[in-house]
């Protein structure tokens, strides 16, 4: 009985060194593969759209008490039993209003202006300091908001750039430089970008 069991763990001993046999003689495919996963990644995180989660926390006082209810209300102040939340919800309502966000975007006049920068596979946008330009809007129209395609522009050298205007032509103009269009005024400036974007080819796209 003991030598039919030891003739089962040779057997199976066997059959395992000739498995591993004969994928081990298949190694380049294995290596193939992880190439290929390797690839895939690095395209992935090279083209993919970049996704930021954003949080914040307030802190609202509720300055008004309301009537004196003598201990009663301190005894059950811990609870918050009595606590009102109508400043809270106020203050939401507040925060969730159309005239702040008009407010903000008033004073934060770069959301006025999207970057785009078109590559050889995609385009991606560009904002902060991946941006080679910034955009300081002075005055804008409201068909700035309805243009039918973006506004094209291409950097020359590292002190001019070239737009492309509606009607096809074309016109070069200095960074700094205020640029008067049918539909709005502003100004493109340099960022500090490190990268070579002579010939850089961008398009801007305006909000309402």
């Amino acid at each position: 009985m003991a030598n039919q069991d030891n003739f089962k763990e040779k057997e199976n001993t066997l059959n395992l060194k000739a498995e591993i046999r004969k994928y081990s003689s298949k190694w380049y495919y294995f290596v193939l593969g992880v190439l290929i996963c390797l690839f895939s990644a690095f395209l992935y995180l090279r083209y993919a759209t970049w996704q930021y989660d954003i949080s914040t926390e307030l802190l609202i006082r509720d300055d008004k008490k309301g009537p004196d209810m003598g201990g009663a209300t301190s005894a059950f102040a811990d609870l918050d039993i009595f606590k009102s939340h109508q400043n809270i919800d106020n203050e939401i309502e507040v925060l969730k209003s159309r005239s702040l966000l008009r407010r903000v975007f008033a004073g934060m006049p770069q959301l006025k202006a999207t970057i785009f920068v078109e590559g050889n596979i995609k385009t991606s946008e560009a904002y902060g300091t991946t941006a080679p330009i910034s955009i300081k809007v002075i005055e804008l129209d409201s068909t700035a908001y309805k243009l039918k395609e973006p506004l094209s522009l291409k950097i020359v050298n590292k002190n001019q750039f070239e737009i492309k205007r509606e009607d096809d032509s074309t016109k070069i103009y200095s960074f700094g430089q205020t640029i008067y269009m049918p539909f709005g005024v502003f100004v493109i400036n340099k960022t500090a970008s490190k990268l070579n974007n002579v010939g850089l080819d961008l398009s801007i796209v305006f909000r309402d």
